[in-house]
């Protein structure tokens, strides 16, 4: 439940940050680099265009017994320029919001950012902020490194086999807020997160050829947050399956999974409890 812990443990309601996770670098392993043709898989966007998407997601606790729901229209523009890396990803819609209602979503505007960091050439995400107006049931920032695939540097084929393990920390700091009555809080989570990616299908044919990746995850966690003197620790893991189809020019996702399932123990003053959870996440471009 790797994204449903960062929800829980520092909360939707952090003040919007910049992490930097450059001081942590990948580890990358090509283990087998496919059949001929091969080529550099790189994110070329085009400069000034934006790819428009429904992003949705459902989150399911046994800790709650809710399932939360949610599906957004969001675009995600770069600049398209190697020595401008930055990238954003905006709210256009809110269709659906669950157990509170659409109606219910501040009004944010299509030029606010949900999410906002760099993307290297090769999908290093290097440093992200994210907002927390929009209360959701997944962490954007740990979205992204599963939506958004890391390539391999060497030229690969259908077939080609790469791993890629990379570590995470997130630091949160709120002060006490007497005015809207809001808690402060310390937190940090560290996360471990390791992806096998395959090359499955490519389909050459086409303005837009399309290729076929799967990945398989496996993500450590752990976090401490601490409001009001009493003090919560997360350890948690989690296993899942990433499938995206990406256009071959453009690097850009087409369609991507996500499916999680996962447990962690969590303590606190008042005791300990087990929790298992399962998480959904479809990202679909629109055409």
């Amino acid at each position: 439940p790797i994204l449903a812990l960062l929800v829980l443990s520092l909360g939707a309601c952090s003040k919007a940050r910049g992490d930097d996770f450059s001081r942590f670098r990948p580890v990358e392993k090509l283990e087998a680099p496919g059949k001929a043709p091969r080529h550099s898989l790189r994110y070329r966007p085009t400069p000034g265009e934006d790819a428009v998407y429904q992003l949705a997601a459902t989150r399911q606790s046994s800790q709650t017994k809710v399932k939360s729901r949610m599906r957004l229209r969001v675009a995600l523009s770069l600049s398209g320029k190697a020595s401008d890396p930055r990238f954003q990803l905006r709210l256009l819609n809110v269709l659906r919001l669950e157990p509170s209602s659409p109606e219910a979503a501040p009004e944010l505007g299509p030029a606010h950012a949900l999410l906002q960091g760099t993307l290297g050439p090769r999908g290093a995400l290097d440093r992200l902020e994210v907002s927390d107006a929009l209360p959701l049931p997944v962490n954007l920032v740990l979205v992204a490194p599963l939506l958004l695939p890391t390539y391999p540097d060497q030229q690969v084929g259908v077939g080609a086999r790469w791993k890629v393990a990379r570590q995470y920390r997130w630091q949160r700091k709120q002060a006490a807020d007497s005015l809207t009555q809001r808690a402060g809080f310390d937190g940090r989570t560290d996360l471990l997160l390791r992806l096998a990616y395959q090359l499955a299908s490519a389909n050459p044919k086409g303005d837009q050829p399309r290729l076929t990746l799967t990945a398989k995850v496996q993500g450590k966690l752990r976090s401490r947050t601490t409001t009001l003197g009493h003090t919560t620790r997360h350890q948690g893991k989690a296993t899942g399956d990433v499938t995206l189809v990406v256009d071959r020019s453009t690097g850009l996702p087409e369609q991507v999974t996500v499916k999680l399932t996962g447990e962690y123990r969590l303590r606190a003053n008042d005791g300990k409890s087990k929790v298992t959870e399962t998480i959904e996440v479809k990202l679909t471009r629109e055409r």
